[in-house]
């Protein structure tokens, strides 16, 4: 019998004389008892990782990580409960966001931010930047944060930021949202550059030196093929869907996750 907070317990007291009305119930929970230990069993074998987390958009909100809110979608209460060990907690910038706003500099207060959050709860939270370090603080028991940025948006047209970004640890990059930059046209956007850009190209470049993921969610068809070609290590989606089950210009067509698979 396990439980955590906002869980229900439920005992079950069985009289033997009643045993051969209630057995079909007493099968069922026992069943149920019975996946529930093997489903936890797996979870303790396999690295469950969520590979984009929203939940600083609402650091505004004054959000804490540490208790339960129901706005949001992953907190420790939530990653505790649903046995998940790891999460990736992007920076979020629109593509709107003029340069005169500085989105560097908000993306960077976006990560001491997280790594705030990490600090308060350091018993049960720890930064993580490899794969070595997800497995570590698994066995040490704690969850892991990783970081990104959703928005090529964040480089301010300079790889030099995208170098200072590597040093605070980001795991990976999407190139572009809901819109072209100067990187690669979106799945939303005017076909500006006709796929990747000439900057893009120098981006992904240097994204693959500094051993950071090239991410394609929201890029535009002729983007994610012209970085399929340009990267020299794989590429992610990592919160894209399949076209066939959802018709949505940022979803991936079957040849799209064929050649990813390839």
């Amino acid at each position: 019998m396990e439980s955590t907070e906002y869980k229900s317990i439920l005992g079950v007291q069985w009289h033997p004389e009643c045993l051969d009305d209630g057995l079909p119930i007493f099968q069922w929970l026992i069943g149920e008892a019975r996946q529930y230990r093997q489903t936890c069993d797996v979870h303790q074998r396999v690295l469950t990782l969520d590979t984009h987390c929203d939940t600083p958009i609402f650091f505004p909100e004054n959000v804490d990580f540490g208790s339960r809110d129901p706005k949001l979608l992953v907190d420790l209460h939530k990653m505790t409960e649903g046995h998940q060990d790891a999460t990736i907690m992007v920076a979020y910038l629109p593509q709107t966001m003029p340069l005169a706003d500085h989105p560097k500099q908000y993306t960077d207060q976006i990560f001491d931010k997280i790594e705030a959050i990490v600090a308060k709860h350091s018993p049960y939270i720890s930064i993580a930047r490899t794969p070595d370090d997800l497995w570590m603080h698994k066995h040490q028991g704690k969850k892991s944060i990783m970081l990104g940025i959703e928005n090529g948006h964040a480089l301010e047209g300079s790889l030099d930021n995208l170098r200072h970004f590597a040093q605070r640890g980001i795991v990976y990059m999407t190139l572009c949202h809901n819109g072209d930059n100067d990187i690669c046209d979106s799945a939303r956007g005017e076909h500006t550059h006709n796929g990747v850009s000439a900057f893009g190209r120098e981006v992904i470049k240097e994204i693959n030196r500094l051993g950071i993921m090239v991410d394609l969610s929201h890029a535009g068809e002729k983007s994610f093929y012209d970085a399929l070609e340009l990267s020299k290590t794989p590429i992610v989606c990592s919160h894209s869907s399949c076209r066939a089950l959802c018709d949505h210009p940022r979803n991936l067509t079957d040849d799209q996750m064929r050649a990813l698979a390839q």
